[in-house]
């Protein structure tokens, strides 16, 4: 039973990344869109907006991490 289940763990894990690497709007959103919201919210909007005494950054990037994980999951 625990061959059965790691053999097709396996095979459906090659599958999602062969899928993955011949996709370019997948590798696009789970790689370039987060460093891009990152540089755009830090550098651009970062003086606009007040995080109190902690840094903006602290703030910023768990939001931006579950972003991209959403996004990786859909």
């Amino acid at each position: 039973m625990t061959t059965q289940f790691f053999g097709g763990t396996a095979a459906l894990t090659g599958r999602s990344l062969r899928h993955i690497t011949r996709s370019p709007d997948t590798i696009i959103t789970t790689t370039i869109m987060p460093i891009a919201f990152l540089l755009l919210f830090v550098y651009v909007f970062g003086g606009a907006i007040d995080a109190g005494s902690d840094s903006y950054v602290n703030y910023l990037l768990p939001g931006i991490l579950l972003i991209t994980i959403a996004s990786g999951i859909s």
